[in-house]
Parts: structure tokens; C-alpha cells; sequence
């Protein structure tokens, strides 16, 4: 296991709780702004069904975006805590 760890040793990068605030942030907003995206799509009025199928499309796409990046704000948030229980 230790030779291992020496293997990966030289890619391993310290990450202290500012640089995963940031990334945090930065989830925050891509969830931000997702949603509205999604919200100036509902202000939209289709008339033919392709083009509500799109939108459909679009909508479901952003709304998987949106609880991926609070997902992974979630996660640093979670190491966040566990970072600064270590100090």
C-alpha cells in the first residue's frame, strides 16, 4: 500500500478550505443559473408540438444540471466540515 501511496504521491494536491469554497460558489451559481434558464423557458409560448418537445427537452436537461452542481455543492460543503473538524 505505502509504495502505492509513493506512486501517487507527486499528484495528490492540498486543498484547503478557501480553494473548495470557491468551487462550492462556483456550483452554486451553475445551479443559479440553470435555474433561471428554466425559469425565462417557462415565460416562452409554443404553439406546435416540436417545438414544445425541445423545450421539454431543454427543461429536463437544465433541471439534471441543476441537481447536479447542488449535488456537488452538497459534497464540499461535506468536505468543507470535515476539513476544518481536522484543524
Amino acid at each position: 500500500m505505502s509504495q502505492s501511496n509513493e506512486i501517487l504521491e507527486p499528484y495528490l494536491v492540498a486543498a484547503n478550505s478557501s480553494y473548495l469554497s470557491y468551487i462550492n460558489y462556483m456550483a452554486q451559481e451553475i445551479s443559479s443559473s440553470t435555474e433561471n434558464l428554466s425559469m425565462v423557458l417557462d415565460t416562452l409560448i409554443l404553439v406546435d408540438d416540436v417545438n414544445k418537445d425541445i423545450m421539454h427537452t431543454v427543461r429536463s436537461d437544465l433541471f439534471l444540471s441543476n441537481q447536479h452542481a447542488s449535488d456537488i455543492s452538497d459534497l464540499i460543503n461535506a468536505i468543507i466540515k470535515l476539513d476544518r473538524k481536522g484543524d
